[in-house]
């Protein structure tokens, strides 16, 4: 909660990509001849509880623990955080900085314009990330490359994609809905 009287405090400021970016990336594919399979396809990943995975770097960070959770042994009802929870204000920026550190591991490189958006020139990979769900630009195969490690540090549903490739069975229906309402 925001104390009374707190002023505007950027430390806990996450950002948001600007309609832009998305809009850049559905055009881009759009725009591409159909050329035997070599066109970009567009990929949705919808990362699960992911603002679970933001580091807590806070020492002063503790929470009381539910009653099931003390032991007879131990009569402490207190806990150190060591990753943000849900509704906690920090979560949000703790989970940016956290997913674009793993980006970056991987060659994608941030924009300067909105630190939400990644390309990686080697593989044309283009991302733009909002809150958890990351839309990828990108031919099939390097797609593929950057989609194993994500698979690796957060736990994802089901990725859908537009242009899959043969015998691939991921739900398009969703991944339009999901584009036409952000």
């Amino acid at each position: 909660f925001k104390p009374k009287g707190e002023r505007d405090r950027f430390d806990l400021f996450a950002a948001t990509p600007p309609l832009e970016a998305l809009r850049f990336i559905v055009s881009l594919a759009a725009s591409q001849e159909d050329r035997e399979g070599d066109c970009d396809k567009i990929m949705l990943i919808d990362v699960k509880k992911a603002h679970l995975y933001g580091k807590c770097d806070d020492p002063k960070a503790f929470i009381e623990l539910p009653l099931e959770d003390v032991s007879e042994n131990n009569q402490d009802s207190v806990g150190k955080l060591n990753f943000w929870l849900y509704g906690m204000r920090e979560a949000a920026q703790a989970w940016e900085e956290d997913y674009a550190t793993k980006l970056k591991s991987i060659g994608l490189v941030r924009g300067v314009f909105a630190p939400t958006t990644f390309f990686c020139k080697g593989l044309q990979v283009r991302t733009v990330v909002h809150g958890d769900d990351f839309v990828l630009l990108g031919p099939g195969p390097p797609l593929q490359q950057v989609k194993r490690p994500m698979q690796t540090w957060h736990e994802l549903p089901f990725p859908a994609s537009l242009r899959p490739e043969s015998g691939e069975q991921y739900p398009r229906t969703i991944l339009l809905a999901v584009l036409a309402s952000w």
